[in-house]
C-alpha cells in the first residue's frame, strides 16, 4: 500500500510500516514516496494532512512508542484537571493566534508536569504534532494528537479515508463547555510560554545537521553515478571493440602500443593517447554533433593529389610517415602537416 501511493493507514499499521523501513532515514522515505505519486495519474493529494505524515518525521520504533506514550500522558493529565481538549488549547496558546508555538507547547507540557521533560522531548513531541511542517501546531494537528488511536476492530475498514481530526470531537467539546444549569465555562487561565530560544537552538542544529547529511547522501550518490557511468563507458568501448574497425574513440597506452613509440619515441610509461575517428559515418562513442552535419566520403588517394607537396623551414621536402606528421629526410626532424 505504501509503494502504490495510499496515504491513510490506522496507528497499528503505520506502527508497522515505520517498524518495516526504520533503517531508511525519514528524508529517503519522503523522497521516495513523493517521487512514487509524481509518477501515477492520479488525483493530486497532500500527504501533509493524513496520518502518513508521521511516517516521515518518526525515525524508528522506539521513537514512535516513546512519543505515544507522552501523547497519552498528556491526554490523561488535561482530563485529571478538568478541562476539554478545546479548553486547555485555549489556555496553551498564550498569544490567541489559534496556533501553538514551540515555547507554548514547552510551556504547556511543564504545567501539565510531563515526567523527565527535556527539550530535546519537546521538539521531538511537537515535530510529531506539527504535519505541515510550517513550525506551528494548528488545532486541527493539534486534536489529531489528543486523539487515541482507534482500535483495529472498531475503526472500520481500513484505507478509508477518515473524517478530519477535530470534527467527532467538537460536538462533544460544545457540551462540555457548558456547566450546571447551561451555564458557560469561564476560560482557562493561560500558560505562560517557556525555552523559546533554547527550543530554537535545537531546532536550527536539527536543521543544519539534516542539511549536511543530505549534502554528504548527494555527493555519495553523484560519485557513485559516476562511477557507475565510467563502468557503463568501458563496457560500451568493449563492445565497440570488436566491431569492423575496431573501438572509436580508441585509448592507446604508452608502455602496450607500438604506434606511440613510433609517433612519438620515447615516452612516460603511464601515458595514453586517445583517438577519436570521424573518417567513416559514424560518430565517436558518445560523440554528438551540434547543428546539421553531412558525411561527404572522399577516398584517400583522391584526396592526397590534391595536397601540395609539403617543405620543411629549410626548404627541403618533407615525407609522409603516418597520417599525422612529416620528416624531413636531410633535416631529420618530423613536424605535423600544416
Amino acid at each position: 500500500r505504501f509503494f502504490d501511493g495510499d496515504m491513510h493507514y490506522l496507528a497499528p499499521t503505520l506502527t508497522k510500516l515505520v517498524r518495516v523501513l526504520q533503517h531508511a532515514h525519514p528524508h529517503d522515505r519522503e523522497l521516495f514516496f513523493n517521487t512514487t505519486v509524481a509518477a501515477r495519474r492520479r488525483i493530486e493529494r497532500k500527504w501533509q494532512e493524513t496520518p502518513l505524515a508521521a511516517l516521515f518525521t518518526i525515525a524508528d520504533e522506539w521513537m514512535a512508542l516513546k512519543q505515544r506514550a507522552q501523547a497519552a500522558f498528556v491526554r490523561q493529565a488535561i482530563k485529571a484537571k478538568g478541562l476539554s481538549p478545546w479548553e486547555a488549547f485555549v489556555a496553551f496558546d498564550a498569544d490567541n493566534n489559534s496556533r501553538l508555538s514551540p515555547a507554548e507547547l514547552y510551556g504547556a507540557l511543564r504545567w501539565l508536569q510531563v515526567p523527565e521533560l527535556t527539550s530535546e522531548d519537546v521538539v521531538d513531541f511537537f515535530e510529531l504534532a506539527d504535519r505541515n511542517r510550517d513550525g506551528m501546531i494548528e488545532y486541527g494537528e493539534y486534536m489529531a494528537l489528543m486523539q487515541p488511536p482507534a482500535p483495529a476492530a472498531a475503526a472500520g475498514a481500513e484505507g478509508t479515508v477518515p473524517a478530519p481530526a477535530g470534527e467527532e470531537a467538537d460536538e462533544e467539546e460544545d457540551d462540555d463547555e457548558e456547566g450546571e444549569g447551561g451555564s458557560l465555562r469561564e476560560p482557562p487561565a493561560k500558560i505562560e510560554p517557556f525555552g523559546g530560544e533554547e527550543l530554537r537552538e535545537i531546532v536550527m542544529r536539527r536543521r543544519r545537521a539534516e542539511l549536511e547529511r543530505q549534502k554528504e547522501e548527494h555527493q555519495r550518490r553523484t560519485q557513485q553515478q559516476l562511477e557507475l557511468d565510467l563502468k557503463t563507458y568501458r563496457q560500451e568501448l568493449a563492445a565497440s571493440a570488436e566491431r569492423p574497425g575496431g573501438s572509436n574513440p580508441k585509448i592507446l597506452m604508452a608502455g602496450t602500443d607500438d604506434a606511440l613509440l613510433l609517433l612519438y619515441g620515447k615516452v612516460h610509461a603511464t601515458a595514453r593517447l586517445v583517438e577519436f575517428s570521424f573518417a567513416s559515418n559514424q560518430h565517436p562513442l558518445r560523440t554528438f554533433a551540434s547543428g546539421k552535419s553531412k558525411y561527404l566520403p572522399v577516398l584517400v588517394a583522391d584526396a592526397r593529389k590534391k595536397l601540395a607537396p609539403l617543405k620543411c623551414k629549410s626548404g627541403h621536402d618533407m615525407l609522409r610517415v603516418d597520417g599525422y606528421h612529416t620528416r624531413c629526410h636531410l633535416c631529420k626532424k618530423y613536424g605535423p602537416i600544416s
